[in-house]
């Protein structure tokens, strides 16, 4: 008796090797797309990082600013203690008043700060993209309170936009 699951099979000398091929650009294939994600995460995270840093240095050079001091080292030392240190090579911290855009260009109440970041990237230069740059940036207004009356010096005010008091 002839055994049933012993079958012979063809295969033409052509088509030796196929799935050899498809499994090599399966993991170049996927190669791809682990950089992809690796990478546009890093640069993710650190514009986010650097949103930030801009933000709090914008913030800090405003307060010093009201209080007299040297705002400008305050915004550089808040820069650097968010990991940007104005080395020049990795980042470059820009400090702006009046800001050079955006809606306040030329007001001189404000300050307008921009981090600039140069990330390296890990699989980036297997496609000829060595690093990516990131901006961040922040403005905040620096004027001083004002005290006065409020509201003509009447007691009793209504808020609402449509009343009839």
């Amino acid at each position: 008796m002839k055994n049933l699951f012993s079958k012979t099979i063809n295969h033409k000398k052509s088509e030796q090797g196929q799935a050899l091929i498809l499994i090599v650009f399966s993991i170049i294939g996927l190669l791809g797309v682990s950089a992809l994600a690796i990478d546009g995460g890093n640069a993710y995270v650190d514009r986010r990082k650097a949103e930030t840093a801009a933000s709090a240095a914008a913030l800090t050079a405003s307060i010093t600013r009201i209080e007299g001091g040297n705002w400008r080292s305050a915004a550089l030392a808040t820069a650097k203690t968010n990991g940007y240190n104005n080395d020049g090579v990795t980042n470059i911290v820009e400090l702006n008043t009046p800001p050079i855009n955006g809606p306040y260009v030329g007001n001189s109440e404000y300050i307008q700060v921009i981090i600039t970041s140069y990330l390296k990237t890990y699989f980036g230069p297997v496609i000829g993209v060595p690093q990516t740059i990131n901006v961040g940036q922040a403005v905040s207004q620096s004027k001083p309170a004002e005290y006065g009356q409020m509201f003509n010096g009447y007691a009793v005010v209504s808020l609402a936009p449509h009343s009839d008091c």
